[in-house]
């Protein structure tokens, strides 16, 4: 039999901004609307296309102001509206987590026992915003539960990790898990070098390497009679060099770092590749991990992982790239290796 969990605070304060995360919460039931934006959206795309009809008739234009072309702009400014009410329903009577499109269209449908838990997703921009993931893909898309936010101490992102989410979690709980293998010694890392109790993080940029070699070795040919370009002028040559040259040191001197861990002094250096630019960071002043998904033109391209610190003695927090993964499963092996060398369960994750 199924607990019956009973809620205060007025049904846990909906939020009046539609904009912000929005929730409906029932005994056994708890539905979110994660997409208000696309309310404030449909507002704009309205303005614009009144505008657009206004100076269309204004300057005697037939075709925009016509009503086939007036019908599919109201059309689209209703879509954009509808999915402002897009929804996650957790329904703990079944079990399944729904996703459904302008409220009511379910797209996806996932068991409970499938559901790992809710997460901050970082974004490049510097926002951050939550999504429910997979226990088989912990570091993969996810669902997105929550709208945007960019302050840390947004009162809506506050109120819902500290009063939504841990109900949700509740109901995850109170469902069969999967079986969850027990981690083994790694005896062999696939992203550190080991080397007594120091471990250096494999470079994984191989392509940024390539890159800057090649743009030095370009930048130096083009004062040799092999040039590539031969539209310059022989006084232009030593700027195309020193272009090509200066952008790949800059590469090889700022993108590749490496970076190693050692744990017999409780230290995590940093460097470049001649051993420049070296900083140091003490193991007693490691907060956490925050792991950062890059997107580029709404593609994935990887997600940075990066090793955070806050000086006991005080001083700056600083955080330290250790390394760029694309794979959900590479992510979950590079978080073993590390908590393995920190001798820690599992890096905990930062916002």
């Amino acid at each position: 039999m199924k607990k019956i969990i009973v809620y205060s605070k007025a049904d846990l304060m909906v939020t009046k901004n539609i904009l912000k995360t929005r929730w409906k919460v029932e005994k056994n039931r708890i539905t979110l609307y994660p997409t208000g934006i696309c309310f404030l959206l449909g507002i704009v795309l309205a303005i614009l296309f009144a505008i657009i009809v206004g100076i269309s008739v204004a300057a005697k234009v037939n075709f925009p102001a016509s009503p086939p072309f007036m019908v599919l702009l109201a059309l689209v400014v209703v879509i954009f509206f509808c999915f402002g009410f897009n929804a996650v329903e957790f329904d703990n009577e079944s079990g399944i987590m729904r996703k459904k499109l302008m409220g009511f269209i379910t797209i996806l449908t996932v068991k409970f026992e499938q559901l790992y838990g809710v997460k901050a997703l970082n974004n490049v921009s510097g926002g951050y915003s939550y999504r429910m993931y997979l226990k088989e893909s912990r570091y993969g898309r996810g669902t997105a539960v929550s709208s945007g936010y960019q302050k840390t101490e947004d009162p809506n992102a506050a109120f819902f990790v500290n009063e939504i989410v841990p109900i949700i979690h509740k109901f995850l709980d109170q469902h069969g898990m999967l079986e969850i293998q027990e981690k083994s010694n790694i005896t062999n890392y696939k992203y550190f070098k080991e080397q007594g109790k120091l471990y250096k993080v494999k470079n994984n940029k191989i392509f940024l390497l390539v890159v800057g070699v090649v743009l030095i070795l370009l930048g130096i040919n083009e004062l040799l009679p092999t040039a590539f370009l031969t539209s310059f002028d022989h006084d232009e040559k030593p700027i195309i060099m020193g272009i090509g040259v200066f952008l790949g040191l800059i590469i090889l001197l700022t993108e590749i770092m490496k970076v190693s861990v050692d744990t017999a002094i409780g230290k995590v250096e940093r460097q470049n590749l001649i051993g420049l630019g070296k900083k140091s960071y003490l193991l007693k002043d490691f907060m956490g991990i925050k792991t950062l998904r890059k997107t580029m033109n709404l593609a994935y391209t990887g997600t940075d992982i990066y090793m955070h610190f806050t000086p006991i003695r005080g001083g700056q927090p600083d955080a330290l790239l250790l390394i760029t993964l694309k794979k959900s499963q590479e992510i979950e092996r590079f978080m073993d290796e590390l908590s393995q060398i920190l001798e820690i369960n599992t890096p905990q994750e930062k916002t």
